[in-house]
C-alpha cells in the first residue's frame, strides 16, 4: 500500500463525504504513519533490527533488549479505576524489555506525560502479572516525535511515582530518526535495506528530510547511463564538511539530468 500512495496509484478514499487522496489521508493520519513504520520492523534481521532499535531507543540499551517476540499494535489496557482504558500506539514484546511507543506524526499534538503515566501504570499491571513468572519484564517507554524541550525533566519527575520498578523513558524526534536510518543503508543490504528504504520514503512525505541529499536511490532508475551516474555521485565529489561556507556546485548534475530525463 505505500508505494502505491507514493506512487499516485492509491484510489480515493471517501472520508465524512469527502473525497480525499490516499497521500494527504496519510499524512494527517498518525495511525497509518506507525502501522507503516513498525509493521516492517519484524521483517529485519536481528543484527538491522538492533541497530534500529539504537537509533529509537539507546545504542547502549539497544544491546540488551534480546530477541523480538511480538509487535502488537493499539493494544487496549483497562485501567484500576475500571471505568477507563488506555490504547498505546505499539507494544514491542522483546524477551528482556517490554516498548511502550507512543507516536505524535510530525504535524500532530505534543506528547502528554498524563498519558504516559497511564499507559506506564496499565502496562505494568497486566504484563507484570500476565507473564506469570517470578520475574516481572523490564519496561522501557519510548514518547516519539513532538516532544517537550524539558522532556528529561518531566520523565525524571514522572520515574518518581515507580520507585522500585524497572521502568526508563526515552524520546526521539522525526528529524533525527531519518538521518539515523540514513546513515544505516550504508551496513544493510536486500531485505533490511529494502525496509529502511521504505522507511525514508514514508517519512519523505511529511517533508522529514535526512539533512543532505542522497542520489543512490535514483541509480536504478538511470541503469543504461551506471556509469556516468556513478562517477557524478562518488561521496569524494559531494561530501559535505564538517564545516563550511561554500554551497555545493550542482550544475554538474543539472547538465547530466536534462542529457537524461528519466
Amino acid at each position: 500500500m505505500l508505494h502505491a500512495i507514493l506512487h499516485g496509484k492509491a484510489a480515493k478514499v471517501s472520508v465524512q463525504g469527502v473525497d480525499t487522496r490516499w497521500r494527504d489521508l496519510f499524512r494527517e493520519r498518525e495511525d497509518l504513519l506507525t502501522a507503516a513504520f513498525f509493521g516492517r520492523l519484524a521483517y529485519l534481521s536481528s543484527p538491522v533490527r538492533r541497530l534500529v532499535m539504537g537509533v529509537l531507543l539507546d545504542s547502549e540499551l539497544a544491546e540488551d533488549i534480546g530477541d523480538l517476540e511480538s509487535v502488537e499494535f493499539w493494544p487496549r489496557f483497562d485501567l484500576e479505576d475500571g471505568g477507563n482504558f488506555v490504547e498505546p500506539d505499539v507494544l514491542l514484546q522483546f524477551s528482556r524489555l517490554f516498548v511502550v511507543v507512543e507516536v505524535k506524526p510530525p504535524k500532530g499534538g505534543a506528547q502528554d506525560v498524563a498519558q504516559w503515566r497511564r499507559e506506564l501504570n496499565a502496562v505494568r499491571v497486566e504484563y507484570g502479572s500476565a507473564r506469570r513468572s517470578s520475574e516481572a519484564p523490564r519496561l522501557h517507554l519510548l514518547a516519539l516525535g513532538n516532544n517537550a524541550p524539558h522532556w528529561q525533566q518531566l520523565a525524571a519527575t514522572l520515574l518518581l511515582e515507580f520507585t522500585g520498578a524497572s521502568i526508563s523513558i526515552s524520546a526521539q524526534e522525526w528529524q533525527p530518526l531519518a538521518r539515523g536510518l540514513m546513515h544505516l543503508l550504508d551496513e544493510c543490504s536486500g531485505g533490511d535495506r529494502a525496509v529502511v528504504e521504505d522507511w525514508l520514503r514514508a517519512l519523505g512525505l511529511f517533508n522529514i528530510s535526512t539533512g543532505f541529499p542522497d542520489f543512490r536511490m535514483l541509480l536504478p532508475l538511470g541503469a543504461s547511463n551506471f556509469d556516468e551516474w556513478q562517477a557524478l555521485l562518488e561521496p569524494s565529489k559531494w561530501a559535505t564538511p564538517a564545516i563550511t561556507t561554500a554551497w555545493p556546485d550542482w550544475r554538474q548534475l543539472l547538465q547530466f539530468s536534462t542529457r537524461n530525463p528519466l
